[in-house]
């Protein structure tokens, strides 16, 4: 390779490590994602959570169940699953009214998880699948 091959890469590698350093983390992508007003978007972004095991998305995640979209809440509760290993009792299909005590259980939780240290293994999935809950089934 020529010298003026060899610079010329040189440099292109150097701008892309710069750019890798710079680009925004995997978690920020996700949560803007999540707050789109796209909702393919906001559904990509719940995919995207519970492949890469987000579990800083769960606020997030929670949020989308009220989503207007009832394709994000689906997407929202299958992440949610896949990150807890529960529903709480959560339908995406019902109306709001419906869904209103499984998302108010999904934030209690949520609560219990802020004002507790659980151990980084204890802390993996809540205890219990609350798919047991008064009209509970798992998506």
């Amino acid at each position: 390779m020529k010298p003026s091959k060899c610079r010329h890469m040189l440099v292109l590698l150097a701008a892309v490590a710069v750019a890798g350093c710079a680009a925004p983390s995997r978690h920020s992508f996700i949560a803007r994602g999540l707050q789109s007003e796209d909702p393919a978007k906001r559904m990509a972004a719940c995919t995207e959570a519970a492949q890469q095991q987000d579990r800083s998305a769960i606020p997030l995640l929670i949020d989308r169940l009220n989503d207007s979209e009832s394709d994000v809440r689906f997407c929202a509760i299958r992440a949610l699953k896949e990150l807890t290993s529960q529903t709480m009792g959560y339908e995406y299909y019902q109306d709001e009214s419906k869904r209103a005590p499984a998302v108010g259980r999904w934030r209690q939780w949520l609560r219990s998880q802020a004002t507790s240290s659980p151990s980084p293994a204890s802390a993996s999935a809540p205890a219990g699948d609350g798919a047991n809950a008064p009209g509970g089934t798992r998506p």
